[in-house]
């Protein structure tokens, strides 16, 4: 069987817990190397890794008791023996470097392993985030890069808490109330039509983030001693993004959200900002939102999602006039 041509659009990750994958296949779409175990896609923003059997350090990759993920970066080995050569270990190659700055450059990570050598096929774990690093020592005076991974459904910070927000006890961050939801919406155990619209918007929304490795969480910012705190609808992580979800496209529901958005940004760090509706909004509204540096979102025809802000085409989001 021929290898057809690459994905239209390779920000939108094509593969579910589960399935399994030849990597050639996965080579071809999102333009990876078909050699080494961290594979930085040059034609998307996703990072693909991969896992398998114990290499020839004894070495394996997987889950601990904690529900981390336990990585090995590149390193050096000894040509005499294959196993990883004495010394320490160098976060500052290439594809270590790679994993360090994921989160800061808003590359998710998508993880495939196998347990055995050979032809088998990868497997598809999951979208992660980085969660730690540290060396491991595996005898004979060697040192491995070890990254920790989290999946990203049950990311609740970013590394070492180095989420864009301003150090202050005004701003917490906060998990968004997703999993019962989002679970609803992925197993057809509740109809989403019986939830808010405005609930099944986001959540539909959040959910397609999450499958494409982009965490997702909200702010409460406590604003004024003595008053209920403000909390924001949706903040993708690693990409700083400030979402306000609204029923409805009409003047009065964008011109509200927008306002919004300009209040939180006080709080925060810069954050990039949009506002998700149901339909595409009138051409003034979307001249409204963009003067005020916020972009628009909202369902397209073939249930993908579609904006107003070219940007937004690195998180899978299709550009539209």
């Amino acid at each position: 069987m021929g290898i057809s041509s690459p994905l239209k659009n390779p920000e939108i990750w094509r593969y579910r817990r589960g399935d399994f994958a030849d990597r050639r296949l996965i080579n071809r779409d999102y333009g990876t190397s078909v050699h080494g175990g961290i594979a930085p896609s040059p034609t998307s923003s996703h990072i693909v890794l991969y896992a398998q059997a114990p290499d020839r350090g004894g070495y394996a990759a997987g889950w601990r008791e904690d529900g981390l993920y336990e990585y090995r970066g590149a390193g050096s080995l000894d040509e005499r023996t294959g196993r990883p050569a004495a010394g320490g270990a160098s976060f500052s190659r290439p594809g270590n470097n790679t994993l360090l700055t994921s989160w800061r450059k808003g590359r998710p990570l998508q993880l495939l392993e196998r347990q055995a050598r050979g032809p088998m096929p990868f497997r598809y774990v999951d979208s992660f985030i980085l969660h730690d690093w540290f060396e491991k020592d595996v005898g004979d005076g060697a040192h491995v890069p070890i990254f920790l991974l989290r999946p990203v459904e049950e990311a609740t910070h970013a590394p070492h808490q180095s989420y864009c927000v301003r150090r202050n006890e005004q701003v917490q961050l906060i998990p968004v109330e997703r999993h019962s939801l989002l679970s609803a919406l992925r197993d057809g155990s509740v109809d989403p039509r019986s939830m808010r619209p405005e609930a099944r918007l986001e959540k539909s929304f959040c959910l397609f983030m999450l499958q494409q490795g982009y965490p997702v969480w909200r702010f409460e910012i406590r604003h004024t001693v003595g008053c209920h705190p403000l909390y924001t609808d949706v903040w993708v992580g690693g990409v700083n993004l400030l979402l306000e979800t609204k029923a409805k496209a009409d003047r009065e529901h964008v011109r509200q959200a927008v306002a919004q958005v300009i209040d939180y940004t006080r709080f925060l760090s810069n954050p990039y900002r949009a506002v998700l509706v149901p339909e595409r909004p009138e051409g003034d509204l979307l001249k409204l939102a963009h003067t005020q540096r916020a972009a628009v979102i909202w369902p397209g025809p073939r249930g993908d999602w579609e904006s107003s802000a070219m940007w937004l085409s690195r998180l899978g989001v299709t550009y539209r006039r």
